[in-house]
């Protein structure tokens, strides 16, 4: 099976990214593999950016020069084995951010748009918030924490890089009102979302419990738009990211993120709705 074999896909630019970090790992250049292999140069980097089919074959040669574990070739070449335009990833429980493909997506796409309903967007979590979600769901091991909350952290770098992606954030009012930590730490986290919803590339739209049930028709999902491969959807299950980029699955979810926007506060309103909401997390500690 060849991935990839007539446009760049979403799919073929993660499996170029892991082709790259093994052939970073082991220390040897671009142009080595490609002079142990008789490739051209072009090839290699075609491969790598995943503007170019990639056999199996290909794939496996490409690792083994790079001296990669074979273990660890075998879930490379899982790629070839997915189901053509959808393919899914493990990860801990609960938590994607370890996910290089995820990363991968994120880093390179032009918009992203994210409906949550049931947590608040990782990117946008506050430290003390992630720290709190993390120990209270009891989802990892004490001594797993702290680097699960840095890496959550590094991964909101990508809201602040130069030329970031346009963001645009549709969040359910009950992750919103639901306690994380203490009254401190949700007062910090909705006045961090006020604070990032005023960037001029950051949209975050509060979908309020009065609509009824017209945004939980829809489940929590991410729609990743790019200049050159076509758009892809993650959805997060307990222990799987499922990745999507069938043409018509893609719209399925564009329609439905056109019929939340039709629903949510627009971003005015939801940022004075956040507002309000902190303060209300806020008067404990001055009645105190």
């Amino acid at each position: 099976m060849i991935v990839n074999s007539h446009e760049s896909t979403a799919r073929s630019k993660v499996l170029g990214a892991e082709l790259r970090r093994w052939r970073e790992r082991a220390g040897i250049e671009a142009r080595e593999v490609a002079h142990r292999l008789s490739w051209s140069r072009s090839k290699v980097s075609h491969m790598e950016r995943g503007t170019r089919g990639v056999s199996e074959l290909d794939a496996t040669k490409y690792l083994g020069v790079c001296r990669t574990p074979g273990a660890d070739i075998d879930d490379v070449l899982e790629f070839f084995h997915e189901t053509e335009g959808l393919w899914a990833q493990l990860h801990p429980q609960l938590l994607s951010d370890e996910l290089r493909g995820q990363i991968t997506l994120e880093t390179s796409a032009r918009e992203i748009h994210s409906l949550q309903l049931l947590v608040l967007p990782g990117l946008l979590q506050t430290e003390d918030y992630i720290r709190a979600l993390i120990t209270e769901c009891g989802i990892a091991k004490e001594e797993r924490i702290e680097t699960l909350v840095r890496v959550r952290k590094d991964r909101q770098v990508l809201l602040r890089r130069h030329r970031p992606p346009a963001f645009r954030f549709f969040i359910h009012e009950n992750p919103l009102r639901m306690m994380v930590g203490d009254a401190h730490t949700m007062n910090d986290q909705l006045l961090h979302l006020v604070f990032m919803s005023s960037r001029p590339h950051i949209s975050i739209r509060v979908i309020p419990e009065s609509v009824g049930v017209h945004a939980n028709t829809v489940g929590p999902f991410t729609l990743m738009d790019y200049d050159l491969p076509r758009s892809v959807v993650s959805v997060d299950t307990l222990t799987t990211t499922l990745f999507i980029d069938r043409k018509r699955a893609v719209a399925g979810h564009r329609d439905a993120l056109r019929q939340v926007e039709s629903i949510a506060l627009d971003q005015g309103e939801s940022r004075s709705w956040l507002a309000n909401l902190a303060n209300e997390f806020d008067r404990p500690r001055e009645d105190s």
